[in-house]
This record gives structure tokens, C-alpha cells and sequence, in this order.
């Protein structure tokens, strides 16, 4: 890959929706991403018009806790968008390497993600995708929140365009199963599934794909304990099936988990965090690329920059089993993990018609 501008150097990681290369930006000598969108999609109508409105998202966000856009290009024969580089690793790589982590810990890595949500929120923008894949932590602590390639307006619905998109069944919300308009509180309910995940180790709801997506809709919160009941009394609201009965915005939720944290952990429940570091073993586990003298894995940078899905081989994904919690990760084996992670973007019409009448 060439480019005007730029010194590439090396490719990072590839999927179904395009290759990340890692290059240095000659003019200001930084590091930048460039993901570029497979040829196989920029022929495909309506995708290259999802990439070209993901560049106009990022464009209008300007937040540290979400990760900038610096230029987008489009060619007749390549569209490319370059982005900050960022050394760390995906929440989902993070659990991987690290397995479950502390209260504290967890409330930390998500605060960061929901002030980049708030700031979405705060533009009248709706992520509609909010994973672990999609929460990228670097190597100080800090967390970012990536890949809007399915954000859309608040109140606007799947995209027939395209196919309905459901984002990560793991963490759909009901009106994103059903395709009922997505809001701010569409986003607050995949925070609170995260959220979910990192405090107990597992999914809020196994099963397969449809038996997830029913439960998002219809099945009652399974309880947790052990944690301190104001903090999971927001969470079950925070999931609550109804949107009007959630937070209002990301913003609202984290004020009420930061209210949570204190009456728990205490005033200093930030400074005993300890998230900064969390990313760094990650670049010495698994499949690693080396890139300009720095170990890169390269399945998690592929999951950080949305490369890593493939509608096709995720059809009949399994979420893992809430029971499996054991010497794997979380009791969820790589593979696994990344599935129940991947952005899914299939035709769904028929289940949520189903979903929906049967609500």
C-alpha cells in the first residue's frame, strides 16, 4: 500500500471488511491507523456509503476518550480512513489476557468509554454497537471508544439498505433486536450488559443467537450478587426492557455509577483502579505482528478497528454458556469470545418480526 503523505509500515491485521495498516504521518511524524475498506465492499452498494458516514461521525466528535479521525480519502479504487494510532489492546482482548477484573477496575475501563459515548450522546449520535471490541484500552489506562461504522441519528432504525443490523447480540439492546428506533438508552442498555460482563464474568444471556436475542427482548435480568445493591439496582434499571425506565444518556449513567462507586468502594474507588497497564501484556500474548518495533497483536488491533468480522461465518455464532466460567478466560474460549464480540451485521428481519409480535 502507497500513499501521498504517509510512510507505511506494515500491515496489522485483516478481515472481512478491510485491512488496518499502521503508518507514520510524514508532515507531523505521528503514528496513524489507516483502515481501508476490502475492494469486495466498496462495490457492494451501500457500503461504501456506511464507511463515508462513519468518516462524517468521527469528524464531528472531539473527545479523548474517543478515538479521532485525522482524514478520510476516497478513490475510484480504495476508500481509506486514518486514524489516531493507539497502543492497546480491546476491552475483549483485555479480559482475555487478564480474566475477570475488579469492581473497581471494571467502573474504571467503562468510565472512560461512557464520557466518549456522552459526548456521542451529546450530538444527538447513537453508537448502536457498544462491545468489549469496541471499548479500546491504551497502554496509560485511558479508554476510548471506536468503530462507529453503525452509528446513526438518535430515533433512526436498522438500515434496510444494507440488512438489519443488530450489532453484537451479546449486548443488543430490545429496540435494536426488534428494529425499533435506537436512542441514547439503546446505548445505556449494551453499556450495563458491558458492564454485566466485566463485574461477573459472563454473558447476561447464553445460548444461540436467537435464544440471546429473545432474552434481550423478553427475559428478566439475571441477578447478581455479591455486589453492593445500589450498584446493581442501576444495572438492572440500566437493562431494564422499557427504554423510558433506563438512564436518559451515557452521560446520566455514568453519574449515577460514579454515586454507586463512592457509596461502595469509596471516595478514592478511581485512584485504586489500576487499569493503566492492563493493555500492555496483551502486545505479549497470542498472534503478534511487530510494527515499527512494537508488538502489535494482531487480532486484537483487528477487533479495535472494526476489520475483524465476517457476517458470513458469524450466522450460527453461539454465545457461550453462562455456567462455563472456569480456567478459560471468563470461561470463554478465544474463538468463542471474538464471535460473541464480532459486529454482526445479517439479515434478521424475519426473528425480529417474530421477537416483536410475540412481545
Amino acid at each position: 500500500m502507497n500513499l501521498q503523505g504517509y510512510d507505511v509500515l506494515g500491515r496489522v491485521a485483516e478481515g472481512s471488511t478491510g485491512v488496518v495498516w499502521q503508518a507514520r504521518q510524514l508532515e507531523l511524524g505521528r503514528l496513524v491507523a489507516i483502515k481501508e475498506l476490502s475492494s469486495v465492499l466498496l462495490s457492494t452498494p451501500g457500503f461504501l456509503d456506511r464507511f463515508r458516514a462513519e468518516a462524517q461521525t468521527l469528524a464531528s466528535l472531539d473527545d479523548p476518550h474517543v478515538v479521532r479521525l485525522y482524514e478520510y480519502i476516497e478513490e475510484p479504487s480504495r476508500a481509506l480512513l486514518i486514524q489516531e494510532w493507539v497502543e492497546g489492546a480491546p476491552l475483549a482482548a483485555v479480559l482475555e489476557r487478564h480474566g475477570r477484573l475488579s469492581p473497581e477496575q471494571s467502573l474504571g475501563v467503562l468510565r472512560g468509554g461512557l464520557i466518549g459515548l456522552g459526548h456521542a450522546h451529546d450530538r444527538s449520535l447513537v453508537h448502536r454497537d457498544i462491545s468489549p471490541t469496541n471499548i479500546l484500552l491504551d497502554q496509560g489506562g485511558v479508554s476510548k471508544l471506536v468503530d462507529f461504522g453503525l452509528a446513526a441519528r438518535s430515533g433512526q432504525g436498522s438500515d434496510p439498505g444494507v440488512g438489519s443490523s443488530v450489532g453484537t447480540p451479546a449486548f443488543s439492546s430490545p429496540e435494536a433486536v426488534t428494529g425499533q428506533p435506537m436512542t441514547a438508552r439503546s446505548d445505556v442498555y449494551s453499556a450495563a450488559a458491558v458492564l454485566y460482563l466485566l463485574l461477573s464474568g459472563r454473558l447476561p444471556y447464553a445460548g444461540d443467537m436467537q435464544a440471546v436475542l429473545q432474552a434481550h427482548v423478553a427475559a428478566p435480568v439475571p441477578a447478581l450478587s455479591g455486589f453492593a445493591p445500589r450498584l446493581t439496582d442501576l444495572l438492572r434499571r440500566a437493562m431494564a426492557k422499557r427504554p423510558e425506565e433506563r438512564p436518559a444518556d451515557a452521560a446520566a449513567f455514568l453519574a449515577e455509577l460514579e454515586e454507586a462507586a463512592r457509596d461502595a468502594y469509596g471516595a478514592g474507588w478511581l485512584s485504586r483502579a489500576s487499569v493503566a497497564g492492563l493493555a500492555t501484556a496483551v502486545a505479549g500474548a497470542g498472534s503478534v505482528a511487530a510494527v515499527g518495533g512494537a508488538g502489535v497483536p494482531a487480532a486484537a488491533q483487528a477487533l479495535a478497528y472494526g476489520t475483524a468480522s465476517t457476517p458470513a461465518a458469524l450466522a450460527g455464532a453461539q454465545t457461550p454458556s453462562a455456567g462455563a466460567v472456569g480456567a478459560r478466560v471468563l470461561g470463554i474460549p478465544r474463538v468463542a469470545l471474538m464471535v460473541a464480540s464480532a459486529v454482526v451485521v445479517v439479515a434478521v428481519a424475519a426473528t425480529a418480526f417474530a421477537l416483536t409480535r410475540s412481545s
